[in-house]
């Protein structure tokens, strides 16, 4: 029998259903939206996190953020139920922010920040929106709080010391890639072609261990293999560790460890060779 004018497959019927639930999540999660009464969830998964300036948080949200920059968390709270929440930026972690409490909730330290993603956060609702719930558990207590910071600070003191993500690797890069660039200029002593050798061979594995201490730690997410590949390439290593040096200079570390010797290390070089 001919199908008829108004059937409909039912792969057609499948795919306007899940457009239409897609729509019903983004409808649900815009600002303005009037949420069901009956809606109450106490935790959700983050699926995504952003650092955004204040001004990006909607003005009926129900939480002040009064630092310059907010962390937005996108939420799932149900499998056809999305939001996002805020919280402030604080320009260091002092055992008693918001953000501090929040990773204390969820068991997450400050130099795997990107274990988050995944996790479930608890969540109030307060009004139309939701908000992150720091008094899901006792976090109110300051020694509870100062001790979970001391012991985080050691724990990432001991990571600064030792590993393979120490930011030690920061001064392999730099000691490598003045080595290399010597190279050119002194390229007819013998010692200095040794060591110039030595710092090509030595650069990609600086170059990628130093990579994921920035993953790991800081608000730049560099690729994990380009930056070690271009170190090994003769002639553009140069420029292309310029430009790492660069954008790590400019990355925002969760915690103040590298941050001065960094910015003297690159404003010397990029001041030197204007870049």
């Amino acid at each position: 029998m001919p199908d008829g004018p108004d059937e409909i497959s039912m792969n057609e019927f499948d795919e306007q259903a899940e457009e239409l639930l897609e729509l019903e999540s983004d409808l649900s999660s815009m600002v303005g939206a009037e949420m069901d009464p009956n809606e109450q969830y106490e935790s959700g998964t983050v699926l995504g996190a952003e650092r955004v300036l204040f001004d990006a948080v909607p003005d009926t949200y129900p939480t002040t953020i009064l630092s310059p920059h907010a962390l937005r968390l996108d939420v799932q709270l149900s499998p056809n139920r999305n939001t996002s929440v805020y919280i402030a930026w604080p320009e260091q972690l002092t055992g008693d922010t918001s953000l501090d409490q929040l990773l204390s909730t969820v068991d997450v330290p400050a130099h795997s920040f990107a274990d988050i993603l995944g996790r479930e956060i608890p969540v109030e609702r307060d009004g139309s929106h939701y908000v992150v719930d720091l008094e899901h558990e006792s976090l109110d207590t300051s020694a509870t709080a100062e001790t979970d910071v001391s012991s985080e600070n050691s724990d990432v003191e001991s990571l600064d010391d030792s590993g393979l993500t120490s930011p030690h690797w920061y001064y392999v890069v730099i000691a490598c890639f003045l080595s290399w660039t010597l190279y050119f200029p002194l390229h007819q002593y013998t010692p200095i072609v040794d060591i110039t050798i030595l710092a090509w061979l030595v650069f990609p594995v600086g170059m990628y261990f130093d990579n994921q201490h920035v993953r790991e730690r800081s608000t730049w997410t560099p690729n994990k293999w380009v930056w070690p590949i271009l170190s090994l390439v003769w002639f553009l290593n140069i420029p292309a560790v310029l430009v790492y040096l660069y954008k790590r200079h400019q990355a925002e570390f969760l915690h103040t460890e590298s941050s001065g010797r960094i910015q003297t290390a690159v404003e010397f070089l990029t001041e030197r060779l204007r870049l």
